[in-house]
Order: C-alpha cells, then structure tokens, then sequence
C-alpha cells in the first residue's frame, strides 16, 4: 500500500505545441502557486517535447520553483499513450502530492451536438497556436461554436482525437460549418458534407472543399479570419 506521507508537492504538466507553450499553462502555474503557498510546499511544472528545454525559464516568472523537462525526439508529437506513460513514471519516481493535467485531460469536445464548428486543417501550420487561436475566437464570436480538425492536425499532434471530423473522427451536421485551411479530401469532407451552411477559407481556388461550400472565400486564413471575426462581431452589435 502507498504510503501518501511521502508524496510532496504541486505538479502542473505544461503543454507546449511546436516548441511554445501555451497560454493556459501560465494560468495553471499560477494557480497552483496559490495552492502551494497553503500546503507549504513547492511549484514543479512537467514540461515533455523535444528540444523544449529553452522554453521551461518561462514557467519560472508565473510561480514554479522549478521545472522538470523530459526531453525526446519520441515526444515531439503527443500521443496519448507515450505521453501518460512518461508522466505516471515520473509521478511514481518522485510523488507529487497535486498533479494539474487539464491541457493533457481538458473536457471532450460536443462536436456531434455543437450548432457551429470551426475547423482548422494543415493550413495553420505556420504558426499553430495562432491558427488555433483564431478558430476559437471565430467560433465564440459565431455563437458558442467549438473547434474541430482534421485527421493531419491531429496526426500532427497540434489537437487531440476528440476534435478529430471525418470518416476516421467524427460525423457532424451543424448548422454552420467553417473549414480553415482544410483541403477537402474525402476523409474529411464525408464526415461534414451534410452541414447546413459550409464557409471555406483556402489559399489553393482549386482546393476540393470548395466543390462543397456554400461560400468560398480564397486566401490567407490568418489575414482572413480577423476579418470575418470584425464583422461577425459588427453585425452582432447592430442587431
């Protein structure tokens, strides 16, 4: 039987994407650091990836006393298998007596149910956070939407499963549907052709998910959305 004396200490297991970390994670820290104060104890933040070490310093601002990095090639992408595997042999080794996990354990997302989902494809690659980012303020802004992807976001390992629309994720009806960067491959399209309304934004004129949009907008979806969100949110005032 543990003996539960020995386990000391609050654990935040920081999520990174792409070597930077994310914004949630700062919050987690400095929440915990709350928590810590009372029980008298330290702050340590789990960070694993590869080639993270330089970004673990950041942690330290918002309240962690230290930062424990795993660091491999084989956690370059998160996987849900090798990343728990690492974190309950570090738990194991060292006893943290709180363990925060919610970018490793967030809630699973409706999308069956949801009535608006912004999707994001490989066309968020070059800057993920911000394209991922700029899918959930559109998605706010269209009424309380949520994020879904397709199978090469989470392949990448720039999303979890759940968010996963398709014929290998999940088949989805919402009355409005929003594919950013997605390129329309069959996989994809089979799970979300049946949407009310389907809004595609798509460097490429030629992409195949226009041959299923109601609306085809070409362009840079960074440059794009921001403006979609101003006039989403204006006509949202004028009402």
């Amino acid at each position: 039987m543990a003996d539960f004396n020995e386990y000391k200490g609050v654990w935040v297991f920081c999520e990174q994407r792409q070597g930077a970390l994310m914004s949630t994670d700062f919050e987690l820290v400095s929440e915990a650091r709350k928590l810590a104060d009372e029980l008298g104890c330290e702050v340590t933040g789990l960070l694993l990836g590869d080639n993270v070490e330089g970004i673990a310093k950041e942690l330290g601002g918002y309240g962690a006393d230290k930062v424990m990095v795993c660091d491999s090639p084989l956690l370059k992408d998160y996987t849900t298998d090798a990343y728990a595997k690492v974190v309950c042999d570090m738990v194991n080794e060292y006893k943290p007596e709180v363990l925060s996990v919610e970018k490793a354990a967030e809630k699973l997302v409706d999308l069956i149910g949801a009535d608006v989902i912004v999707s994001v494809g490989r066309g968020i690659s070059k800057d993920v956070n911000k394209g991922i980012e700029l899918a959930e303020q559109l998605a706010a802004a269209l009424g309380g939407g949520v994020v879904g992807a397709s199978r090469a976001v989470t392949d990448a390992g720039w999303m979890t499963a759940d968010h996963q629309v398709g014929q290998t994720g999940k088949t989805v009806h919402p009355k409005i549907y929003v594919a950013l960067g997605i390129s329309g491959a069959i996989q994809h399209t089979a799970g979300m052709q049946d949407s009310e309304c389907i809004i595609a934004v798509n460097k490429n004129e030629a992409a195949p998910i226009f041959g299923v949009a109601d609306y085809g907008i070409v362009g840079d979806l960074f440059k794009v959305v921001p403006e979609l969100i101003k006039q989403v949110e204006a006509a949202k005032a004028a009402q």
